[in-house]
């Protein structure tokens, strides 16, 4: 079935909503399954509470006024298809209720930019992935030549407690504005006392970051905090660029960086604690102060 959307439709199971043109207003939905999305401008944002599965969003643009799309509910399959999501404080906000997961979580092909805080937040996602996107003009909230982190906090991507990431194919560009990083990951489950998760991994292939613009708050191109020990992430066929640290890994666990491209970097990878395992393979290092740090295996 394929319904008009508007902002006083009530939300149905087994329907796609469409908007013909542009509309106005928050649409609320709650407990559905197999819903689309699709088409057209809406200005306000969407938000989801209860328990939707099977919620598909697809060739629509989001001008937020606070939270393009905000996901306070459990649910599985939840997906997002060339939408552009823009404005507000958030492009998306998902935390599903206390002790609950959004599980199956999928970007493809989705503009995520124009952000006062962080463009994507996510905090436990199972099997979270981001591929073909492009994430820009993050953390708006900051201003030249400096503002603290208190006020401005935004980062491109913000991953809490989520496992299985994949993130593919994407530009990432966090140079139009200071602090904080392209993405940052915490908290991956199987720490902060979360459940392990068999073949838990991190997988960060063939993507652009541009570096935040350097203040006196710091900052990195990707930052990995607060992981578990026996947590592997790949990092392949990247380019990295800007003159903070590229990879600031401040947790245990193993960092393998293969044919990726460090430019103009203070540090190409920083691993800091010695019981963390972080190796180089065929990266290329262009104008980076330091390579790696002297815990970093580098191999040619």
């Amino acid at each position: 079935m394929t319904e008009t959307l508007t902002p006083q439709t009530k939300i149905r199971s087994n329907t796609i909503y469409r908007i013909e043109h542009e509309i106005t207003g928050t649409i609320n939905v709650a407990n559905v399954h197999d819903v689309t999305f699709e088409g057209g401008t809406l200005i306000g944002g969407y938000n989801l509470t209860g328990v939707n599965n099977g919620i598909t969003w697809a060739d629509q643009e989001i001008q937020a006024t606070n939270i393009g799309v905000q996901i306070r509910s459990d649910g599985s399959k939840i997906e997002f298809y060339n939408c552009d999501l823009h404005g507000g404080n958030y492009g998306t906000w998902i935390r599903p209720a206390s002790g609950g997961y959004v599980s199956g979580l999928l970007f493809d092909g989705c503009q995520v930019h124009s952000t006062r805080d962080d463009s994507v937040y996510v905090y436990k996602a199972h099997r979270f992935t981001f591929k073909n996107g492009l994430i820009h003009h993050s953390n708006l909230n900051w201003k030249a030549p400096e503002t603290s982190q208190k006020v401005a906090a935004g980062d491109g991507m913000q991953l809490i407690l989520c496992d299985r990431v994949s993130i593919e194919g994407n530009t990432i560009d966090r140079s139009h504005t200071g602090n904080k990083f392209c993405i940052i990951f915490s908290g991956s489950a199987g720490s902060n006392n979360t459940p392990k998760v068999p073949d838990n991994f991190i997988q960060i292939n063939n993507n652009t970051f541009i570096q935040p613009i350097k203040t006196n708050q710091g900052g990195a191109g990707l930052y990995f905090g607060d992981l578990p020990s026996d947590l592997i992430t790949e990092f392949t066929f990247n380019e990295l660029t800007g003159d903070m640290a590229g990879i600031k890994y401040t947790c245990l666990g193993t960092f393998y960086s293969n044919g990726n491209t460090y430019r103009n970097n203070s540090i190409g990878i920083e691993v800091q604690k010695t019981e963390a395992k972080g190796k180089s393979v065929s990266d290329n290092f262009v104008n980076c102060l330091h390579k790696t740090s002297n815990n970093v295996i580098v191999e040619p």
